[in-house]
């Protein structure tokens, strides 16, 4: 039995493409040719280190590498004003509290691996301040895509189980959101009364109160042609 919830997909689980404009979209051909190469570009590269985490987290390297690609195609991209960095866009303040409130949501330790990994690169994480590990997380995530990785991956399970605790199924849907536009999200979360929001991704994106840009993102790895479908449909890697 697996330590954590498990992490189930469904493609296409919205039967909808995602659109950049009224003629091109993610099953134009050229676009699809494209996003296939991404996705295979970016496990030719990362490949190893996702399947390491991805191990550690019990969460498989497709849907890690789907994240990938729809957070940064694929770059160690400079922090935005948010601070997201790098191929998983991580936020110091995210891996900051995700790793400090492990416990209040996971019911389990923090696995050996990453803990030993937040202590070597970041020592004083777990008593400091954020404001005291903010610039060395940033670097980090920055420079290391190893620790970028592992904390995107940490972020994510984090966000699994939250979801799988409040909701019942549907937990990777609303973990695309929170990742995308926050953990406590009210569309996704509503305290004790959480389970009252619907659980299918349809229902999801078609909530007016959800933002634009995280009914974007559910297209892009759960739509038609989305990364989801590339990866686990077309098996492209």
């Amino acid at each position: 039995m697996a330590k954590y919830s498990s992490v189930t997909i469904n493609v296409p689980d919205i039967k909808k493409v995602y659109s950049y404009t009224s003629t091109q979209n993610f099953s134009t051909p050229s676009v699809k040719s494209g996003n296939v190469k991404l996705v295979q570009n970016i496990n030719s590269k990362y490949g190893s280190i996702f399947s390491y985490w991805g191990g550690i987290f019990e969460i498989p390297k497709g849907i890690l590498i789907g994240f990938c690609a729809t957070e940064s195609a694929g770059t160690m991209a400079s922090p935005n004003r948010y601070k997201a960095t790098g191929l998983m866009q991580v936020t110091p303040s995210a891996i900051y509290e995700c790793s400090n409130k492990w416990r209040s949501e996971v019911n389990s330790d923090l696995p050996i691996e990453a803990l030993n990994l937040l202590k070597q690169k970041v020592p004083n994480i777990f008593k400091g301040s954020l404001s005291s590990v903010q610039s060395t997380l940033l670097n980090l995530l920055q420079n290391d895509a190893n620790f970028n990785i592992m904390s995107g991956t940490l972020v994510l399970r984090w966000l699994l189980e939250r979801f799988s605790t409040l909701l019942t199924g549907g937990q990777l849907n609303k973990a695309i959101i929170g990742y995308n536009s926050g953990a406590y999200n009210k569309t996704i979360s509503n305290g004790t009364k959480a389970n009252k929001f619907p659980t299918d991704t349809t229902s999801l994106y078609d909530n007016p109160k959800l933002n634009k840009e995280s009914r974007n993102y559910l297209l892009k790895t759960l739509g038609i042609d989305g990364f989801y479908s590339i990866i686990y449909k077309d098996k492209t890697i």
